[in-house]
């Protein structure tokens, strides 16, 4: 089976308005265009990326075989002086296209498919939690000396697609990862130390936490949204005793971009980071 990149419905959607657009070509239509709708030259252009992002091979290579040879010809028809599609090429390029409709079928009923969700946040588009997640969490800026962990990202990457899906639990765990790493690069530059207890093994985050309040090392206020996040929300999600409602991983994201930040305005208050806007 076919299963290494899950579809969207959105991407199928898409694909499927775009083979239609071009089967159903007319000859009047432009060869290019610089407003919407593109031309086109345009689309088959655009169809050949979308079937590569989708890795729908089998797609590409009918492509390959039967489209391309049509768009070459329409690129030279164009430098020629060309400005729409013409009768001859409408009917060569709707029946190059008609094949794909089949390849696609097939594979697509092969692969995993996901709804890209509304969330309950007004503030968030799904998809931009695939697409930019460390904005969204508010790392669009670079610390001076040491940069943050590429855990970070990382983590926030795998949060990010799981909000857009819905998957509440893993985006929660994943959220809480990226944030953890965040608190312990927190307590190595407030203390010049490795989070590590007296026996020298690596401090879980309740622990870090446990030795900020009673070293009195940072804000009331952050260390309380600290302690929040992992009893609340990080321990109940790691156990499987978290209580579920709509939106909750939107809340854990909030609450712990907000809390990250008040690490970084703490750092930088202390004048023991630079804050270096992108």
């Amino acid at each position: 089976m076919i299963l290494n990149r899950p579809l969207t419905v959105e991407s199928i959607v898409q694909l499927g308005f775009l083979l239609r657009d071009l089967q159903e070509c007319k000859e009047e239509d432009l060869l290019y265009s610089e407003a919407k709708p593109l031309g086109i030259i345009q689309k088959v252009e655009y169809l050949q990326r979308l079937l590569t992002r989708l890795e729908l091979r089998g797609a590409e290579g009918v492509v390959q075989f039967q489209v391309r040879p049509t768009l070459r010809e329409l690129k030279r028809y164009h430098n020629h002086g060309a400005l729409i599609l013409g009768n001859k090429y409408a009917n060569q390029l709707s029946q190059s296209i008609q094949p794909l409709w089949e390849k696609v079928d097939f594979e697509a009923r092969q692969k995993l498919a996901f709804p890209i969700r509304q969330t309950s946040s007004s503030i968030y588009l799904a998809e931009h939690f695939v697409d930019i997640p460390e904005r969204l969490f508010g790392l669009t800026f670079v610390l001076q000396p040491d940069d943050l962990p590429p855990a970070v990202q990382s983590n926030l990457i795998e949060a990010g697609r799981c909000l857009a899906v819905g998957f509440a639990p893993a985006a929660i765990l994943f959220t809480c990862l990226a944030t953890e790493v965040i608190v312990k690069y927190y307590y190595k530059q407030l203390t010049g130390e490795e989070p590590k207890t007296d026996k020298g093994q690596p401090m879980t985050w309740g622990q870090i936490n446990h030795s900020l309040d009673e070293k009195n090392l940072c804000p009331t206020g952050l260390i309380q949204d600290l302690k929040s996040i992992v009893v609340n929300y990080r321990n109940g999600a790691m156990h499987a005793t978290l209580d579920y409602y709509d939106g909750v991983e939107v809340d854990v994201w909030n609450l712990c971009r907000d809390t990250v930040q008040q690490m970084i305005d703490d750092l930088e208050s202390k004048g023991i980071v630079t804050r270096v806007e992108l």
